[in-house]
């Protein structure tokens, strides 16, 4: 009976530790990796939005750097008037 109560918390210590390193080494580290990719993720979001503003104001001037050589090439040229 002695021998059975040994074994049996032998038994619950080994599981015991062995739930603990599951927990620490495996899901600890898995929770910290997933908020890190999280992270990570919405920093390149961030800088996709970033870009993709800053492209989008260079298009705007471009934009209206054509629309003013377009005004330009019209005021330089004179109106032909025939002369008799």
């Amino acid at each position: 009976m002695f021998y059975f109560c040994v074994m049996k918390i032998i038994l619950w210590g080994l599981l015991i530790y062995l739930l603990y390193n599951l927990i620490f080494k495996v899901v600890v580290p898995a929770s910290k990796i997933a908020s890190q990719m999280k992270d990570k993720v919405r920093e390149m979001q961030q800088q996709q939005e970033e870009a993709r503003k800053k492209f989008e104001q260079q298009q705007q001037y471009q934009q209206q750097a054509q629309k003013a050589t377009e005004v330009r090439k019209d005021e330089d040229y004179i109106d032909f008037e025939e002369i008799k």
